[in-house]
């Protein structure tokens, strides 16, 4: 609730001036924290939103700044990367303004929202806006101001009950640097604070905060604030980050169809027909009663769409119940025919007993030996029957004097199960489909900590082996091999929780040596590594790509999992590394220990590594044809954004210079989608970073683009690991969160991209958080255990058949199948899966402990919302 509420707050402002020079809109900094929200006033004509950028040039690099504007419906209607001033030293020398124009012709009803994409030293500037058929409005996620313009500001403060009045505690926060003077806030009938000035800030190293009490009379006041200077950090309600900020009373008024008073749990509210078809706010996870109110006496006939579901309204048959998935708050209406009246959705409180416990398409294990289901309790009930359904046909049924109960786990075998409850003398409410774990692991075995070092040189060696994670008794010695040159030994366990084979049992001539490990364990879960050194000889490294886009590596197919920041562990999963410069041939040698790789380059085409008399063509130059662009743990180049920073046929030159054969492969990381094909064209592979924020399902039409674009080019993708509200210290409040990351890694492999990484940049990053950076270093480790198979071609016969919304991806690896199952919704329901050929019956949920029935071809499965499955089918 709170996480929605935080985003309801945030949410869309209006107001409708031609012109903002007359009204005062300080400029603003921090502008990953700024959006703005636009109201187009009629459709299918253009509009326009301009402002200017003027880079501080605080800090060396470029400031460039990237931003685009998102349709309700999701879809991105405009993007435009703004360049910088060319001034990339640190300075503080102030840029020149630089002017934005902001177009597009809106063909959606409701709020188009533009949001700024990457982190910039600069303010915007809103003195000369223009704004041409729009109403527009803005929220700053740290309200940093930055002139001396006085403040005429309007806002909402959220109410957590229907027609609550309370009292509400704004926290401001300023610095040495900035101040709030002579500052009045009034609701128009009472004044709260009147010519409030804070007191001076005098040590710079600290933050003041003061906190304003509001004592609200009226849920649906208007609070108007003007002041003299209102040059702040932050000033926002406690609990919530953020306010939406009108900068007319006309505009606050007009705004209010969007902006509902009370919270997002309210028990009924009305909503006109008119103002249905554009986003409204609901309850996550809640269900309601819809109703239609007629305006007159007339007849009427219509059929709405609301949240996947239809139904026609006409006298007599004027309701039905919607659930409103978990992460989903905004809908609209679709209506078919005339709709003059208005609708009133009543939250289903105690009319029936949804089951809330376990949670529909959850895969859970026993706790205590016990299974725990709740419902939500039904008002006067005097008891209730939980009655639960295996797949199998089995039944049974649990009477409670409570809305909740415990069932032992032995009652519950594995499997996919439906419970639902219902009261004595009622109706049951809505199930919930689950499914139970088996005790038995079904995760690969993941190894690191290879000996000889991949792609290393040495004279002598005492054992080749590979460390696992796991204890190493759990490893299958009777069938886990090394290959070695073309021979197959059989292994044993070394100290160290180590395995491979004694030096003296093996026989090398100088030269390559090529090693395939086929690794089973006791539970008969199996995965494939190979790596090579070199023996008494110095053999040049090979690189390519094959005709899937797979990089080629001293013969072996090799899959880039990337992290930047740069890490030097080899047991996170990652074996690729991110630096932003031309890497020390100590640190090469540090990747080379770790059995890393190294993807240099980053942003030195922008000069700021460039010695004395040299330019970034040079310095390239020069390292490619010294020992660093030969070194092993080297794989290539990337060129950072360059689609926004340089001329295309600047990057080209220096990718051209990174691009010496067998050295390495260069490519460009680009933000602009529109430029996917162009940065292709410019390098051996292309690099997106797609940031899978709250629209993750976007996702899937821009990893569909970028492979498109690519024309057979390799695509890899960084995946976003940080939180753009830099201030936030809550793991459960980070975005992207568990689920959004979760799905992003699984689809770029499931649209068959070439290499994948995390990117982590700002104050907020994963490894803030040491159960969520355990959660990315766990699907980074699954991702490399798998990677035998994920850099194989995709099957291409029908092997699996599965109702939509699933997606998935068909792989093979000799006699195993291995299946990447999405659910791309965000509801959770149970599947049939339907399977083609002669497989053994036992199909492994890989990464959960499970083990799922294969009977006549079919398996039964649940999927929470954006869940991602990997199953393993073995060839009988």
């Amino acid at each position: 609730m709170k996480k929605l509420l935080r985003v309801f707050c945030a949410f869309f402002a209006l107001f409708s001036a031609l012109n903002l020079s007359a009204i005062d809109l300080p400029a603003l900094s921090n502008v990953l924290g700024i959006k703005f929200f636009f109201l187009p006033k009629e459709l299918n004509k253009e509009v326009l939103f301009t402002f200017e950028k003027r880079d501080n040039n605080g800090r060396a690099g470029s400031d460039a700044l990237a931003l685009s504007v998102v349709s309700p419906g999701g879809e991105t209607v405009f993007e435009y990367t703004i360049p910088d001033d060319g001034n990339a030293e640190n300075g503080w020398r102030f840029g020149p303004r630089q002017p934005v124009e902001v177009r597009f012709t809106p063909t959606e009803a409701g709020v188009y929202t533009l949001e700024f994409k990457m982190e910039c030293d600069a303010y915007l500037y809103f003195d000369n806006t223009r704004i041409e058929n729009l109403h527009v409005g803005f929220t700053n996620g740290n309200f940093r101001t930055a002139t001396e313009t006085p403040a005429h500001l309007f806002f909402y403060l959220p109410v957590d009950k229907v027609g609550e009045a309370g009292i509400t505690h704004i926290s401001s926060n300023y610095m040495h640097y900035s101040q709030i003077s002579d500052m009045t806030i009034t609701d128009g009938k009472t004044v709260f604070y009147e010519g409030f000035t804070a007191d001076p800030a005098p040590d710079k190293r600290q933050i003041f905060t003061h906190n304003f009490l509001i004592r609200r009379s009226d849920p649906e006041a208007i609070y108007e604030l003007t002041a003299s200077k209102f040059d702040v950090i932050s000033f926002a309600p406690r609990l919530y980050p953020t306010l939406t900020f009108f900068l007319t009373r006309e505009a606050a008024i007009a705004f209010k169809p969007y902006f509902f008073k009370s919270n997002i749990h309210p028990n009924s509210f009305e909503i006109s027909a008119e103002n249905a078809v554009k986003p409204f706010a609901l309850g996550a996870g809640e269900s309601y009663m819809v109703t239609f109110k007629p305006a007159t006496n007339e007849s009427y006939e219509f059929t709405v769409e609301l949240l996947g579901k239809s139904y026609t309204f006409k006298p007599g048959a004027a309701g039905f119940i919607v659930d409103v998935p978990a992460n989903f708050a905004f809908p609209e209406m679709k209506i078919t025919g005339t709709a003059d009246g208005s609708f009133t959705f009543s939250r289903m409180v105690s009319d029936r007993p949804d089951i809330e416990l376990p949670a529909d398409g959850a895969v859970i294990t026993p706790v205590n030996g016990k299974i725990q289901c709740r419902a939500l309790s039904v008002k006067d009930a005097e008891s209730y029957t939980f009655t639960f359904n295996h797949e199998s046909g089995a039944t049974f049924t649990v009477e409670s004097s409570e809305a909740q109960t415990s069932v032992p786990a032995g009652r519950l075998r594995a499997g996919v199960w439906l419970v639902s409850c219902t009261p004595k003398g009622g109706n049951s409410g809505r199930a919930s489909c689950f499914a139970i774990k088996q005790p038995r692991p079904t995760s690969p075995v993941y190894i690191f900590g290879y000996k000889p070092v991949i792609d290393g040189k040495v004279t002598e060696f005492d054992q080749i082996s590979v460390q696992v994670l796991r204890p190493a008794v759990d490893i299958d010695l009777t069938k886990t091999t090394f290959t070695i040159n073309g021979k197959a030994y059989a292994v044993k366990v070394l100290p160290g929780n180590r395995i491979g084979i004694p030096a003296s049992g093996i026989q090398l001539e100088a030269g390559k040596i090529d090693i395939a490990a086929d690794i089973y364990d006791h539970y008969g879960n199996y995965s494939h590594y190979e790596w090579c050194f070199m023996y008494n000889a110095d053999i040049p490294k090979t690189i390519s790509f094959n005709e899937d886009g797979i990089l080629i590596f001293n013969g072996r197919k090799f899959l880039p999992l990337i992290c930047y920041p740069p890490l030097n562990r080899g047991d996170y999963g990652f074996n690729t590394t991110l630096p932003n410069a031309l890497t020390t041939l100590a640190q090469l040698d540090v990747y080379l220990r770790n059995n890393m790789k190294s993807l240099d380059g980053g942003c030195v085409y922008r000069g700021f590594y460039t010695e004395a008399g040299s330019t970034p063509l040079q310095d390239v130059q020069n390292f490619m044809s010294g020992p660093g662009g030969a070194h092993p743990a080297r794989i290539g180049a990337w060129m950072d954004e360059s689609d926004a920073h340089v001329p295309d046929a600047f990057a080209k030159t220096i990718v051209d210079a990174f691009s010496v054969p067998n050295r390495g492969v260069a490519g460009i990381c680009t933000t602009g989608r529109q430029r996917y094909a162009d940065m292709a064209k410019l390098g051996d592979y292309l690099m997106i970073d797609i940031y899978p924020r709250a629209k993750v399902l976007s996702v899937d039409r821009y990893f569909a683009k970028a492979m498109r674009d690519a024309a057979g080019k390799p695509v890899w993708q960084l995946n976003q690991g940080f939180d753009y509200d830099w201030g936030n210290r809550d793991e459960d409040l980070m975005i992207p969160n568990k689920p959004m990351l979760k799905y992003a890694h699984w689809a770029a492999f499931r649209h068959g991209l070439q290499g994948l990484g995390l990117y982590m940049c700002g104050s907020t990053k994963y490894w803030s958080f040491p159960g969520l950076w355990q959660y990315v270093i766990e699907i980074y480790r699954q991702a490399n255990t798998l990677s035998f198979v994920l850099v194989e071609p995709t099957v291409r016969e029908t092997i699996l058949t599965a109702p939509s919304p699933l997606t998935s991806r068909v792989l093979r690896f000799r006699d195993r199948y291995y299946l990447i199952v999405q659910n791309s919704s965000l509801q959770a329901f149970p599947a049939a899966l339907q399977i083609t050929g002669n497989f053994a019956p036992e199909v492994r949920v890989l990464f959960e402990d499970r083990i799922v029935k294969l009977e006549n071809g079919r398996f039964n499965d649940v999927f929470q919302a954006l869940e991602s499955r990997i199953y393993e089918l073995t060839v009988r």
